[in-house]
């Protein structure tokens, strides 16, 4: 039995302090998250509410060589917690709008390309409708995509 149990210790103490510590409660509430990757921003506003729904709100800024673009969404989701993996579901979107920067300003994409990309960012949603949590304290938090997407959040007070 001790045999067991100490490679189990083991393997407990090298986890951050609060990465088995965080519960359901310590995710509802108002997060600021800041997603970042190369040619990518997404800061964007959460708030999860106890009975397991979201809302989102975020603009997503995306820039590669010389093309930059600018999406803003309004969307609410199911959300669970399972262990450290926050998983959702039934996403709708409220609210979203897809623009280009141009030489002569921002203009805005005609509404059937939006849907379109609309479309795409539904169903990526689908595939990628989880992610890795780790708390740092009560009040910051890592996620972490499947696909390696990575953003840091700390809760609105």
């Amino acid at each position: 039995m001790k045999k067991l149990l100490l490679p189990l210790m083991l393997s407990l103490s090298v986890l951050p302090a609060d990465a088995a510590n965080f519960t359901r409660e310590d995710l509802v509430g108002d997060w600021l998250c800041q997603a970042k990757d190369e040619g990518y921003q997404q800061p964007g506003l959460l708030r999860y509410h106890a009975d397991g729904t979201a809302e989102e709100f975020s603009e997503t800024i995306m820039q590669e060589n010389s093309y930059a673009s600018l999406a803003l969404l309004a969307s609410r989701y199911r959300w669970q917690l399972k262990g450290d993996e926050l998983h959702m579901s039934q996403m709708s979107m409220d609210f979203y709008e897809f623009y280009e920067f141009t030489p002569n300003g921002l203009v805005k994409m005609d509404d059937a390309t939006t849907a379109a990309i609309q479309s795409t960012v539904l169903a990526s949603f689908q595939e990628n409708n989880w992610h890795h949590l780790e708390f740092d304290g009560k009040d910051k938090h890592r996620y972490r995509f499947t696909d390696g997407f990575t953003g840091d959040c700390r809760r609105l007070k």
